[in-house]
């Protein structure tokens, strides 16, 4: 069970990822999440193809987000391509995830456990 405090802290991170993706994501964007482990973020998106044009749009929104942080906390990301269903759930907290027909999130465990689930 997260403490109050670290969960205020990870609330504050979700909502600045949250504001770095406003006008960000496209229609090839499936999911982001993030997980944070204290003096590191790992961000991962969600991508139904590979596409330039996101990848741009990926490292604008880690830079933004990064903006945001103390400067003893390290950002990193990964990108998974994935078009295949069902979805699998990225690792950490939800932050965005598009609507798909016929299409349903994996639970995963943290998922289950966690403050915020879908």
């Amino acid at each position: 069970m997260k403490t109050n405090k670290r969960l205020l802290e990870e609330n504050v991170h979700f909502v600045n990822l949250a504001e770095t993706l406003i006008g960000c994501v496209t229609p090839n964007f499936r999911a982001v999440a993030f997980e944070w482990s204290g003096n590191e973020i790992m961000i991962y998106f969600m991508l139904e193809r590979d596409n330039m044009h996101d990848r741009d749009e990926i490292k604008d929104i880690v830079s933004e987000f990064e903006a945001f942080q103390p400067l003893s906390l390290g950002v990193s990301h990964t990108v998974v391509v994935d078009n295949h269903s069902p979805r699998k759930r990225l690792p950490g907290r939800l932050v965005y995830a598009r609507k798909e027909q016929g299409k349903e999130w994996e639970e995963t465990e943290e998922a289950s456990t966690s403050s915020y689930q879908r």
